[in-house]
């Protein structure tokens, strides 16, 4: 009777952690422009990268809506996080999955593990415009 007891134990406590992630909430996808309605708050933010920058430290910084620093939301990628080195996302579509917060008076996540970055749709290739003869 004890080992079918552990059997059963041990089956339920590995199927917990299973049911305890299905059963939290869903996190909410948001564009860019509505993230300062969600600071204090986790969220996938889905949005186009107008600019990325890196700073001397090594931090890739992310903005949206428009360059730094008239941004409406921005994101930080940590070189210690990165450590395989930080896509290029200028021009393409991704999600950032994290913790809202203001800095600098503007919402920004940190974004705390790679997977939390996804591009979505990457940014479009244009060839340059060819020399035209006015003549």
């Amino acid at each position: 009777m004890s080992q079918r007891f552990c059997s059963a134990a041990l089956l339920f406590l590995n199927i917990l952690p299973v049911a305890a992630i299905f059963a939290q909430p869903a996190i909410p996808e948001i564009p860019p422009e509505i993230a300062v309605q969600y600071v204090g708050k986790t969220v996938s933010v889905k949005g186009v990268v107008v600019e990325q920058n890196r700073s001397i430290y090594g931090n890739t910084f992310f903005n949206f809506g428009g360059p730094y620093p008239n941004q409406v939301f921005s994101a930080c990628a940590l070189r210690r996080v990165f450590t395989n080195g930080v896509p290029q996302c200028k021009g393409a579509t991704v999600r950032i999955i994290g913790k809202v917060k203001l800095y600098m008076e503007k919402p920004s996540i940190v974004i705390q593990d790679p997977v939390y970055l996804k591009i979505i749709k990457p940014a479009e290739i244009r060839p340059p415009k060819r020399a035209t003869n006015s003549s």
